[in-house]
C-alpha cells in the first residue's frame, strides 16, 4: 500500500485490520509480510490503529527513528529533519 503526497487526508484499511489516517503532504509505504508488518513514513503525519498480532510486530520507520508495536493506537509526526514526535492514545510503543 502506498499513500502518495496529496492535498487531503486519506484513510487506509490494511488487510490485517490496521487502520491508518494519513495527513496531507505525507509519504507512507506499507508492506504486510508473514513475519512482520512494516511502514516507512518518509515525512508528514499519520495516525495508526494497529490490529493486535503478537506474532507479527508493526514497525514504522522514519528518518528520525523507528517505532515498534504489536497492537495499539498512536500518532507519528516527522516534519523537521531528525525530529520524531510520537503520541500514544492507547497501549504502548517502543521508540
Amino acid at each position: 500500500v502506498e499513500a502518495p503526497l496529496a492535498a487531503q487526508r486519506q484513510a487506509l484499511a490494511l488487510a490485517d485490520g490496521t487502520q491508518i489516517e494519513v495527513d496531507a503532504h505525507t509519504q507512507l509505504d506499507v508492506l504486510i509480510g508473514r513475519d512482520e508488518r512494516r511502514a516507512r513514513l518518509a515525512g508528514g503525519q499519520a495516525f495508526f490503529a494497529v490490529a493486535r498480532d503478537a506474532r507479527r510486530p508493526f514497525i514504522v520507520e522514519t528518518p528520525a527513528g523507528t517505532v515498534q508495536v504489536t497492537g495499539t493506537q498512536f500518532n507519528i509526526r516527522t516534519e523537521a529533519p531528525g525530529v520524531l514526535e510520537v503520541t500514544v492514545v492507547e497501549g504502548s510503543v517502543n521508540v
